[in-house]
C-alpha cells in the first residue's frame, strides 16, 4: 500500500477485517507491511510476533519498530525464503499485495513452506469486476489511478472467482469470506447509475459482486482440512444498492496527496430526525486536509450546531449561525447551500448527488493542543428533499414579488 492508516477497530474495512482473524500471541509474517500500521496493532494489542518483507526502506524503517525484523526487498527476490526458513508462522498476511507482483502464484506457493499445518493465509484483494469498472468500461474507459481498484502499479487483476482459482492452484481452501462495500458513487470513479439507461442500471445494481470492492479470504492447507470443511460452500454476504446511508470522513495523511477509503471513518446516519454525530479526528492530521461526506445520497441536509471538543469534553469553539458554519464548512461537490433559509441559526444545504462533499476548513488551528479532537455534529439529514426545493421556490418567489412591489412604488 502507498499510504499510512490508523488503524481504529471500530471500522470495518479490509485492515480491521484481517486484524479481527488474529489470535493473540501469534508468529505472524506480514508481506507489505507499508509503515507497520498493522504491524503495531498486532504486536500491541495482540502481543504477536511479527516478521515482515517491505520494498520501500522509507516505511520499512517505520515498520521495524514494531517487528521482530523486516526485510527490505522486493518479495520475488525470495530472500525472505532463506532469510525465515526456519520460522514457522501461524499467519501469513498479503494485505493488498498480490495484484502488484508479476507471479502471485508462485509466491503464494513457496509462502506455504513457513506455514504451519494449521496456520492461515489471509489476503485482501480488490475486486476488478465492481460495477464501478464495467461502467467505467461501457463508457470507453480504463484510466489507471495513483490508488484504487485500478491503481498504477497493479500488475494483476482478480475476480472472486480468480482469487477462488488461484488459492486452489497453491493447495489452500478458503475456510472464511468477508468483503467490503462500496456504491460507484463512492469509489474513486464517482460513477452514476442515473447516467445509464433503466435496464442496464438494474442488471448492474443486482450483481451479487456488483458492490463488492475488497475480498478478504482466509484459506488453510487443503491437507489440514477434512473432507466436511472441504465440501463447505460459500454464500458470500453482500449489500445491494439500497446500502445503509452514513456519514463519512476523510483525512489526507502522510505521505498522501490523495483521500483514500483507509483515511476515514463512517458514522451511521439516522434518517428524518436531528442526529448528534461525533467525529474522532486525529492529532497528526489537524494541519493537513480534511473532509466531511455528510451523506451517500440525495437529501435536504441541516447542520444546527458543531462543536470542536477534546476528548474530555473541554469544548474549543462552537459553530452556530449560518455564518460561522459556512466558514467552516465549505461544500465542493454534490451540494447547494440554501441561501434563502429564514433561520440565521444553523445551514442547510441540497445534496444533488450521492457523493456530497464539504472540506473542513481552520482544523490546524487546534493542531497545538496536541491531542486527538471531536467534531461533534448535530445534523438533520432528510431524503425527501423535494418539498424542501418547493419551500425554497415559494420563498423566491415571495421575495421576487416583493422586490417588484417595491420597484413599483417608487
Amino acid at each position: 500500500m502507498k499510504y499510512n492508516i490508523k488503524i481504529d477497530m471500530n471500522v470495518e474495512n479490509s485492515q480491521t477485517l484481517i486484524l479481527k482473524n488474529i489470535k493473540p500471541n501469534s508468529i505472524v509474517l506480514e508481506f507489505g507491511p507499508a509503515s507497520g500500521y498493522m504491524t503495531e496493532y498486532m504486536k500491541k494489542a495482540l502481543n504477536c510476533k511479527v516478521y515482515g518483507v517491505e520494498i520501500d526502506p522509507h516505511f520499512a524503517e517505520k515498520a521495524k519498530k514494531f517487528a521482530e525484523e523486516v526485510i527490505v526487498g522486493d518479495i520475488e527476490d525470495y530472500e525472505w525464503v532463506d532469510r525465515y526458513h526456519s520460522i514457522k508462522f501461524d499467519y501469513i498476511i498479503f494485505a493488498d499485495v498480490l495484484e502488484h507482483l508479476k507471479n502471485p502464484h508462485q509466491v503464494l506457493l513457496k509462502s506455504l513452506n513457513l506455514l504451519k499445518e494449521e496456520g492461515d493465509v489471509i489476503i485482501s484483494i480488490p475486486n476488478i469486476s465492481h460495477n464501478a469498472i464495467i461502467m467505467e468500461l461501457m463508457e470507453g474507459k480504463f484510466e489507471y489511478k495513483h490508488e484504487g481498484l485500478l491503481d498504477d502499479t497493479h500488475l494483476r487483476f482478480f475476480t472472486r472467482q480468480s482469487v477462488l482459482g488461484l488459492l486452489d492452484s497453491v493447495g489452500l481452501f478458503p475456510t472464511n469470506i468477508q468483503t467490503t462495500v462500496l456504491s460507484p458513487e463512492q469509489t474513486e470513479f464517482k460513477q452514476d447509475y442515473r447516467k445509464f439507461p433503466e435496464p442496464v442500471s438494474t442488471f448492474l445494481k443486482d450483481r451479487q459482486d456488483g458492490h463488492v470492492y475488497q475480498y478478504i479470504v482466509s484459506a488453510r492447507k487443503k491437507s489440514s482440512l477434512g473432507n466436511e470443511q472441504l465440501n463447505k460452500k460459500f454464500d458470500l454476504i453482500f449489500d445491494r444498492y439500497d446500502t445503509s446511508k452514513y456519514l463519512q470522513i476523510f483525512w489526507q495523511e502522510e505521505d498522501c496527496k490523495y483521500f483514500s477509503e483507509g483515511a476515514s471513518k463512517r458514522y451511521t446516519l439516522q434518517l428524518n430526525r436531528e442526529t448528534k454525530i461525533d467525529i474522532d479526528i486525529p492529532s497528526d492530521v489537524l494541519k493537513n486536509r480534511v473532509r466531511i461526506d455528510p451523506v451517500n445520497c440525495e437529501a435536504f441536509i441541516k447542520i444546527y450546531k458543531i462543536k470542536i471538543m477534546l476528548k474530555n469534553g473541554d469544548v474549543l469553539h462552537t459553530y452556530k449561525t449560518k455564518e460561522e458554519i459556512s466558514k467552516l464548512l465549505v461544500p465542493i461537490h454534490d451540494l447547494l447551500v440554501n441561501y434563502v433559509q429564514e433561520n440565521e441559526n444553523g445551514l442547510e444545504f441540497l445534496s444533488i448527488g450521492r457523493d456530497p462533499q464539504l472540506q473542513v476548513n481552520g482544523l490546524e488551528k487546534y493542531s497545538d493542543y496536541n491531542q486527538d479532537i471531536i467534531i461533534s455534529i448535530e445534523i438533520k439529514i432528510d431524503e425527501d428533499y423535494k418539498k424542501y426545493l418547493i419551500s425554497c421556490w415559494e420563498k423566491l418567489y415571495q421575495h421576487n414579488c416583493f422586490l417588484q412591489k417595491m420597484v413599483g412604488n417608487n
